[in-house]
């Protein structure tokens, strides 16, 4: 199987899963996120994110403007993320006390519609 394919499919069942979850189970992702902003947990994931961001991008980039390149910026996300997470974890916490649950719902449509999209793709080519 080819690695886009296989990064499809794996974009493509964690947007579902974990999008769905978010819609659906408000008080899970409350309580997630009061626990994210103790800055000790938010360095643990901020690190966990930082070295999957490297690797996703150590073995897959590729730049176009098809499902390759959404892959890629989830990819480039999760490094940015970490990064900024594990690096500067005081200036996270203050960005994650933004009304997050303004956004999250519309963030999450989006992200279930990509994820069913990677899911077709990665299941039908």
């Amino acid at each position: 199987m080819e690695l886009s394919l296989f990064l499809a499919r794996f974009w493509g069942i964690t947007l579902i899963i974990v999008c769905t979850t978010l819609i659906f189970n408000r008080k899970l992702y409350r309580s997630l996120l009061q626990a994210v902003q103790k800055e000790e947990i938010l360095s643990i994931f901020g690190l966990f994110s930082l070295i999957f961001g490297i690797f996703h991008i150590a073995i897959f980039e590729s730049w176009t403007v098809d499902y390759r390149g959404l892959i890629t910026i989830f990819g480039w996300s999760a490094f940015i993320k970490g990064l900024l997470a594990f690096a500067f974890p005081q200036t996270s916490r203050k960005i994650l006390k933004i009304k997050w649950n303004r956004i999250i719902t519309p963030i999450s449509i989006v992200g279930l519609i990509a994820g069913f999209y990677l899911l077709n793709i990665g299941f039908t080519i």
